[in-house]
């Protein structure tokens, strides 16, 4: 049982790089698209950039446009915003699977001893 929760726990620590390269690289792009074919668009949300400077309300306007890109009637945008709430919900998966499956892990070691 133990190998099984430290796999589910590797599993869920191991796709974690993977969704923040994917999530980092479909922000670029969705603010790159923003940037050059919706300027006005940009700027409302708080002229975002992919990394870093960002203020905590451009980054919350970001997240609520990626909930609902409505705006933009760009179905690049709409699919770019769609694949980051994809590739969100799997972040967010793996990093549950993990800390459950460390947890668990810890518990059976200690009920051990």
């Amino acid at each position: 049982m133990k190998e099984w929760l430290s796999i589910g726990c590797l599993a869920g620590f191991g796709i974690m790089p993977f969704t923040i390269m994917l999530g980092y690289f479909y922000t670029h792009k969705l603010i790159a698209r923003l940037k050059s074919r919706h300027v006005d668009l940009w700027n409302s949300i708080g002229r975002p950039r992919p990394v870093f400077g960002n203020s905590l309300e451009t980054l919350r306007n970001l997240k609520k446009f990626v909930k609902n890109p409505s705006g933009a009637n760009d179905t690049q945008i709409n699919a770019f915003a769609k694949t980051l709430r994809w590739v969100q919900g799997v972040h967010f998966f793996a990093f549950g699977l993990a800390v459950v499956c460390y947890i668990l892990v810890l518990i059976a070691d200690r009920s051990k001893n």
